[in-house]
């Protein structure tokens, strides 16, 4: 078992998330995990044990995305008398990479809807006695693959939806802590005065969490009329 371990330990050994330099398949199937996954299913993970965090999920990047994206915005209407809103700043920031994993789930959300026809279409060729309209057993087979097939992908479209919506939460959710906590360094004494510590507080903890969360079911205002 201590062998095992060891070499466990030695497969984990990476100096950065490796994520980065996985390939198409093991982004897919988070197969990048595995080695994190193996190593906890032998021993209790240590701090050691976790990789560091890509650069890209870092505090500071992500407040300057979106510290760029507000002077972006500032810039391109400097006659605007209305102040650029922080919805604004943060669909500028990370709305890309937000739209990609809509993107995802409404490939996953339409696999559901062939999953049936399919289905219907195996019943039909079942009832015929297994000769619907020519074909023979290669017709049930090339059925009984596509509905395995749909599975699948549903699978991998929904893992990569919930990777990326979660992954695009948490940097929004450290990019307001960030944006909070630096203003609250800026603001004058006078202003500090309106404002306590634990309102502060509350905003870094209680509403940039309640902003990451409304993040994380936005799709489902579209998605839900579909299931």
């Amino acid at each position: 078992k201590a062998a095992r371990i060891s070499a466990l330990e030695e497969r984990n050994k990476f100096d950065v998330q490796p994520q980065k330099s996985a390939g198409f398949f093991s982004r897919i199937t988070f197969w990048w995990v595995q080695p994190l996954l193996s190593l906890g299913s032998a021993r209790p993970l240590r701090l050691d044990d976790l990789w560091i965090i890509s650069e890209r999920d870092h505090a500071t990047i992500t407040y300057n995305k979106v510290n760029d994206a507000w002077s972006t915005i500032r810039a391109s209407h400097p006659d605007s008398r209305g102040p650029v809103t922080l919805t604004r700043a943060l669909f500028k920031a990370f709305g890309g990479p937000y739209l990609f994993a809509g993107c995802m789930k409404l490939c996953a959300d339409l696999t559901q809807f062939v999953a049936p026809y399919l289905l219907s279409q195996l019943i039909v060729f079942i009832g015929h006695g297994g000769d619907d309209q020519g074909g023979g057993i290669m017709k049930g087979l090339g059925i009984v693959s596509l509905m395995a097939t749909c599975m699948v992908l549903q699978a991998l479209f929904n893992n990569a939806y919930m990777f990326r919506i979660f992954r695009e939460g948490t940097h929004v959710r450290s990019a307001v802590v960030s944006l909070v906590y630096r203003k609250s360094l800026r603001i004058s004494n006078s202003a500090r005065q309106s404002y306590t510590v634990g309102e502060i507080v509350n905003l870094q903890a209680v509403d940039a969490e309640r902003i990451k969360q409304v993040l994380q079911h936005l799709h489902w205002l579209w998605a839900a009329p579909l299931m």
